[in-house]
């Protein structure tokens, strides 16, 4: 069984750097994805940290949706067809990189980074967002009463959907995700939940580009169905990209709610892990990081591509970034900055919070693996 523990920070930002570097795809569409977003606005619409409520399931355009808009990169190299599977390739070059970086991962992956991309797939994305806080989740855990259901993976494909839910044996008063708003960490809760509030979707995007998931095409980006279904009863289709066993049933059923650009798990991992930051900032650069790798984890499950990852983490970062500089949150991030340092000030002390806990993280010094304690995984 493989648990839902990070990696130390040095492994964790040694692979991130590597994942970067080895998606091919990435920077061509990064660069076009800010061009898009920087280049001149419609007529009317305001800048994005002015506009970013506009993302809600009735705007599905470009001139009507902050978001879409932020992603309208993404019309250079796709075009969005009639329905869920008659899109157009426009730049072939960029989409077949793409799928064919999932086929070549897929088919590498290993059975324990199958394990890890359940968990990441199916642990509430603010709860998993925890671990970049090194030395102090636990700590944050505890004052956040925040707790999870899924701290592991079966071997194999279970006999049902699994999803996040409190363990029967959590303390009272516990909460899913970031944690209990009623808690010594409330006011960080409710910034993480505020930062993954109701305009912070990444929905409206995958309904208005319509781009498959990666299982879903070919290495050219067509989708072909084979007219077959698996054991599972889900439809075949012609791709070399391999889902995890694990998660073979938790696929969606209804492709045309079901796109993979921007990947949605990959926008709230971002959004979580840059909220806690903002209380946090003595853990930055390792949420950030975490962020990365978890969202990586969505390519090696097969369930997005680079470009739905890329797509969500642009959107999360506009979407924090805006959030952020709400006047109308202006309190609320004071309250989760201040209440965050008193909290970890008064169980580690000054000195512990501001050198030890956090610097010993960054300091090039070799430190003993921690037992892990595997657990079971559960049903919903």
């Amino acid at each position: 069984m493989t648990t839902a523990d990070g990696l130390d920070r040095r492994a964790l930002l040694r692979r991130s750097a590597l994942l970067s570097a080895a998606m091919l795809i990435g920077p061509t569409a990064l660069d076009r994805a800010l061009e898009a977003s920087a280049a001149e606005l419609p007529t009317g619409a305001a800048p994005f940290v002015d506009s970013y409520r506009t993302n809600v399931q009735a705007n599905l355009t470009p001139e009507t949706n902050a978001a879409v808009r932020a992603l309208s990169g993404m019309q250079d190299l796709w075009r969005t067809g009639d329905s869920w599977n008659t899109g157009v390739v426009l730049n072939r070059n960029v989409l077949r990189a793409n799928v064919r970086h999932v086929a070549r991962i897929t088919a590498a992956r290993t059975a324990d980074q199958a394990k890890r991309a359940f968990i990441v797939d199916r642990q509430h994305q603010s709860y998993s967002a925890i671990g970049g806080l090194g030395p102090l989740a636990e700590l944050y855990k505890a004052g956040a009463k925040a707790v999870t259901g899924i701290t592991s993976a079966p071997d194999g494909t279970p006999p049902s959907t699994v999803d996040d839910k409190l363990p029967p044996d959590a303390p009272p008063g516990s909460a899913l995700g970031a944690g209990s708003p009623d808690s010594a960490l409330g006011q960080v809760v409710l910034l993480v939940n505020t930062l993954r509030g109701p305009f912070a979707s990444g929905n409206p995007s995958k309904y208005a580009y319509q781009y498959p998931r990666p299982w879903r095409m070919t290495p050219d980006s067509t989708v072909e169905p084979t007219g077959e279904t698996d054991e599972f009863g889900y439809p075949v289709y012609r791709t070399d990209v391999e889902v995890a066993p694990q998660l073979l049933r938790q696929r969606n059923l209804k492709p045309a709610d079901d796109g993979g650009y921007p990947s949605g798990h990959t926008n709230a991992l971002h959004l979580a892990c840059l909220a806690l930051a903002y209380a946090i900032p003595e853990r930055f650069q390792e949420l950030v990081t975490r962020a990365f790798d978890l969202a990586d984890a969505r390519i090696v499950a097969g369930m997005h591509s680079p470009l739905d990852v890329i797509g969500g983490r642009i959107l999360a970062t506009a979407l924090a970034a805006a959030a952020l500089a709400d006047p109308q949150n202006a309190t609320l991030k004071a309250a989760a900055r201040a209440q965050a340092s008193e909290y970890f000030r008064q169980r580690t002390g000054a000195d512990v919070f501001g050198v030890r806990a956090l610097g010993r993280a960054c300091l090039p010094t070799r430190t003993p693996t921690a037992r892990r304690t595997p657990h079971s995984w559960r049903r919903a």
